[in-house]
């Protein structure tokens, strides 16, 4: 596994909780990134050059959205990884930087909601932003759904 993101020392103390508490999984290597790395073309291939000489098994990627999801379709065929999951916030999550919601919540499905009132300036507009977008997204899934043929 490799931790790519977070803050700097960050990905190091997530490195050491998930040796701890998953003895089998080898954390091969972590990298924060400087803020805006993503417009660096030289240090973002130089980065991809890193990962894919490491051949990491599973490569986390936590770099929020949807700069995370943007970068790893840019270079996901030059890494060398066999899987590639954006996980925003779960590195910060996993070094103990972040708290998680409680329990109740996130059992509800309402993590997003305490994550929000926990960092409003920065998360609200963003869900906000991404909620716009909602009602059409389904209205286009509607329409395909019934131009589909059914199973029966």
């Amino acid at each position: 596994m490799f931790l790519l993101g977070a803050g700097p020392g960050v990905a190091e103390r997530a490195r050491a909780q998930i040796e701890t508490i998953y003895p089998g999984v080898q954390v091969i290597g972590v990298e924060s990134p400087p803020f805006g790395f993503e417009k660096d073309l030289a240090y973002c291939r130089a980065l991809a050059q890193r990962l894919s000489a490491l051949r990491p098994q599973l490569l986390l990627v936590g770099l929020g959205a949807p700069k995370q999801e943007l970068w790893a379709t840019e270079y996901a065929e030059q890494l060398g990884a066999k899987v590639i999951l954006c996980v925003g916030a779960t590195i910060d999550f996993l070094a103990g930087e972040i708290p998680r919601a409680p329990l109740w919540m996130q059992r509800r499905g309402l993590e997003w909601l305490y994550r929000a009132s926990t960092q409003p300036g920065r998360l609200v507009p963003r869900y906000a932003r991404n909620a716009w977008y909602l009602p059409g997204l389904l209205w286009q899934q509607s329409q395909s759904a019934k131009g589909s043929p059914q199973k029966r």
